[in-house]
């Protein structure tokens, strides 16, 4: 049984990049006025029907690639998120049949549900390593980073 580990990092952003100046068309605000506040230049949104599951399993195929890793190396899955796909099945499980590794454990840590569980989850992801946990996915976006129809003003 190997040891948990972290053999590869990956991620994925959203092609679609939303800039202060596109927010400026939609409400009265300006690109100055956010980045006083924030410090946001631009966001990244994803397109309506796109779920934290198809962005975490671009993010999980990248960081496969920088392990060196094949998908049936893989022997546990744990999916962290904001935003679940649905309740039920978790986004850990949609992971895994999206990864074609059927059979091995998968679980999902929903950490904006349940703020106050955190060390709960803490202790199911150690319990998770201990039986060798090896893969780790996190992805979170909220279903609000789809842009919003225009308004007017």
């Amino acid at each position: 049984m190997r040891r948990t580990r972290i053999a590869g990092v990956g991620h994925y952003v959203p092609e679609r990049v939303v800039t202060n100046q596109d927010l400026e068309q939609l409400m009265d605000t300006s690109d100055a006025w956010i980045q006083e506040r924030t410090g946001i230049r631009e966001r990244r949104f994803t397109e309506p029907g796109t779920g934290s599951t198809a962005l975490g399993t671009a993010a999980a195929r990248a960081a496969l690639e920088s392990a060196g890793w094949e998908p049936e190396d893989v022997q546990f899955i744990i999916f962290a998120t904001l935003s679940p796909d649905f309740y039920f099945p978790g986004n850990g499980v949609l992971l895994q049949r999206a990864l074609e590794v059927p059979g091995i454990g998968a679980m999902v840590v929903p950490y904006r549900r349940w703020p106050d569980a955190g060390p709960v989850f803490h202790d199911m992801i150690r319990l998770a390593s201990k039986l060798a946990a090896s893969f780790a996915c996190s992805s979170g976006s909220p279903p609000e980073s789809v842009m919003p129809p225009p308004v007017a003003r």
